[in-house]
């Protein structure tokens, strides 16, 4: 593995397919216990496009033409993010305090990893057309940053039967992390090819724990339902939900700092050379790193979950109308997220059966289109939809997403 610019090229290119914005099915009935399977994942960027991410990830020849599109989407900075969530969840039905009768007690696992990014066009180019596309100019690589995490998250709480509002403490279990960012850097090539003028302040992080689990912390799960607009002649109610997932930090055992802070021409080695200071097949080339004043340290430090919270109008189940709106706003628990705002229309053409669609625009993207399908019968609830239908057919466009959730009543 060439570690000097893995992280880069994992943010860039390596995304997996994490959102959960399929309309809830919100019912006040008090029912049996529950089972409730979730998954979504989903990847999005602002420049590159799917005709690019999509060789990555299943395959395929990058042509120049694939590669210059992407290129030519780019402004000066651009994000990219992505990310999956695969969870069970077991909610009881017997009653656990005597003056709280619809109080009861919940578990729940999730498999969750999130991967977000900012970069610099030169970076981009410098990255898939090599430095030739730079020969004689200079690139900036300033203000580029990423970061990636893959954890286990293991809890337990309590919820409400009848309003489903519920609150659970959960365990963290780190499986891997990498953040790294380049504060300054510049990168010219002369005209010749015969050398390269380099500048870079920046550090990279990557846990490097002999244990599976590569540290350990916690967090907070939680929905409140809040009804509204009850009154008398009021057309306009609804059920109000506030909901927050992993909110809380982790502690990870061992992790390998390089920091690098240069400013020097060369003409001796090549980036291949470089990258060879990175792999660890092989023996560092301690010239290298001295040359370009790498250093390596060790650490033990606390970092925040990309956690999630989001606000909005959610879908009733047992609502008399065909049509009902839904509406609201998340936010991501890391600086890269922008405000994402959606806002989406639910129809029920049938009793068991209800179909919509939804605009968002933010996040690590810009606007897309969702589309979902919903069948609720008395024991068991299942949703599968996307959050970016232009995505899944069109190359040209910028992410893609699937969500899918299965509840049952035992």
């Amino acid at each position: 593995m060439k570690k000097l610019l893995f992280l880069f090229c994992f943010v860039l290119l390596k995304v997996s397919y994490s959102q959960e914005l399929l309309p809830v099915n919100y019912d006040t009935t008090v029912t049996n216990s529950q089972v409730l399977i979730h998954g979504n994942a989903f990847h999005l960027s602002s420049a590159i496009e799917n005709g690019l991410t999509r060789k990555f990830l299943f395959g395929g020849v990058i042509t120049e033409d694939i590669k210059q599109k992407s290129f030519d989407n780019h402004s000066i900075y651009d994000r990219i993010g992505g990310g999956y969530r695969l969870g069970l969840e077991f909610r009881s039905s017997n009653q656990i305090l005597e003056k709280h009768p619809n109080l009861s007690w919940m578990i729940n696992v999730s498999s969750e990893a999130h991967i977000a990014g900012e970069y610099s066009q030169d970076l981009f180019g410098l990255m898939f057309f090599g430095n030739e596309k730079y020969a004689g100019t200079e690139a900036s690589l300033s203000n580029s940053t990423g970061s990636f995490v893959d954890y286990l998250s293991i809890g337990g709480g309590i919820h409400n039967k009848k309003t489903k509002s519920f609150i659970s403490l959960n365990v963290i279990l780190p499986r891997s992390f990498y953040d790294g960012s380049i504060h300054r850097g510049t990168f010219t090539t002369s005209e010749q090819g015969d050398q390269l003028d380099l500048m870079l302040q920046g550090n990279l992080e990557i846990s490097n724990s002999p244990a599976y689990f590569q540290g350990l912390g916690g967090a907070v799960n939680f929905d409140y339902n809040l009804p509204f607009g009850k009154a008398e002649n009021n057309d306009f109610h609804g059920v109000f939900r506030i909901s927050g997932r992993n909110l809380g930090a982790y502690k990870l055992h061992n992790v390998d700092r390089y920091e690098i802070d240069t400013d020097q021409s060369f003409s001796g080695f090549t980036f291949d050379d470089l990258n060879e200071f990175f792999d660890d097949e092989k023996e560092p080339s301690t010239t290298i790193g001295d040359t370009l004043g790498i250093e390596n340290s060790t650490s033990s430090p606390w970092k925040l979950i990309p956690g999630f919270i989001q606000a909005g109008k959610i879908v009733e189940r047992n609502r008399s109308t065909q049509l009902q709106s839904f509406f609201g706003i998340r936010m991501y628990t890391n600086f890269l997220y922008r405000p994402l705002i959606y806002a989406g229309v639910d129809y029920k053409p049938f009793e068991k059966y209800s179909f919509g669609t939804q605009a968002t625009f933010g996040g690590y993207g810009l606007f897309r289109l969702g589309l979902y399908a919903n069948y609720s019968a008395e024991k068991i609830n299942i949703g599968i939809g996307t959050e970016d239908l232009l995505g899944l057919a069109f190359e040209g466009q910028y992410g893609q997403s699937a969500v899918v959730r299965l509840m049952w009543n035992l």
